[in-house]
């Protein structure tokens, strides 16, 4: 199951709304505010970039300069949203094989681009938080 990713279970075809992303896709300031909405999200620097995290643990850093941040996905999330969204996701060499996924910032919009924070947040918060988020929301 892929929460929060909006492909339907047919397979890898191209997001609806990612051909509204514009000529320039979204800011670097756009990624971090989208990823401080999330819950507990704090920005912690890493390497001398920004990374984003819930309970201590890293779901997505961002290289304003490259215009590019990073997810951490499942493998299988990882395929799925590269195989179908190829110009906007894409594995980070060698990192990559533990789910560590680009996001070209320059080709994404801001729906895609909450919908790949939300997974990774969600891949990496700890059970009980995500839980109590699910119930806060129903």
């Amino acid at each position: 199951m892929f929460p929060q990713w909006r492909c339907n279970g047919a397979g890898p075809r191209p997001l609806k709304n990612s051909k509204t992303a514009g000529k320039h896709g979204i800011a670097a300031e756009a990624f971090r505010r989208l990823a401080l909405a999330l819950p507990e999200a704090l920005e912690v620097p890493h390497f001398d970039r920004p990374s984003f995290r819930v309970r201590g643990k890293i779901f997505a850093t961002l290289s304003p300069e490259d215009r590019r941040g990073v997810v951490k996905l499942t493998r299988e999330q990882q395929e799925m949203m590269s195989a179908a969204e190829s110009k906007i996701f894409a594995p980070v060499p060698s990192w990559g094989k533990h789910g560590w996924t680009y996001v070209h910032l320059q080709f994404a919009d801001a729906e895609t681009v909450r919908s790949a924070l939300t997974t990774s947040w969600r891949n990496v918060a700890p059970k009980k938080l995500i839980e109590t988020e699910a119930a806060a929301k129903r």
